[in-house]
């Protein structure tokens, strides 16, 4: 079976390097669709030692919340996945997969969500003798690049 890998099928966030600054944002695609009804900004200032989560409801509820890194005991990185009947009684089905990236706060057993990296899985095997192709999104590899770089910047180690 061969897999076909593509980014078009991942909802991730847009992430970016501004000097000291680590930004990730709520996927564009997600905004669109949303009409902008919630969005998203985590911002960790590596010069400033904190983790600043903007998000926004219904256009106009706002809400700001930083963490200072020493509050941080270290990086959580979950998976999760369920199957998904895509077919009309052929029987293909495939995996949609979840990875998110968390804080982990010290003293506590609190996580704050960053982000999660959501999409369509790789099936190693055929289900049926028609299908030769399957189709996957990019989310474990953007997911594990994102948990990096929240880990470089933060200087705190994945728990």
């Amino acid at each position: 079976m061969l897999s076909i890998v593509s980014s078009l099928l991942t909802i991730k966030p847009k992430i970016k390097i501004d000097g000291s600054k680590l930004i990730a944002k709520t996927s564009p695609m997600i905004l669109a669709l949303s009409l902008y009804f919630r969005n998203k900004v985590v911002t960790i200032d590596r010069r400033k030692k904190l983790v600043k989560i903007d998000s926004t409801w219904f256009w106009v509820f706002k809400n700001s919340t930083i963490i200072p890194f020493q509050q941080i005991e270290g990086i959580t990185y979950k998976y999760d996945n369920f199957w998904f009947d895509f077919s009309l009684n052929l029987g293909t089905k495939d995996q949609v997969e979840e990875f998110t990236v968390s804080l982990k706060l010290t003293g506590s057993d609190q996580t704050i969500k960053l982000f999660s990296f959501v999409g369509e899985g790789i099936v190693n095997a055929p289900i049926n003798d028609y299908e030769e192709f399957d189709l996957s999104g990019n989310q474990e590899s953007s997911s594990k690049n994102y948990v990096e770089l929240v880990m470089k910047f933060t200087e705190k180690k994945l728990i």
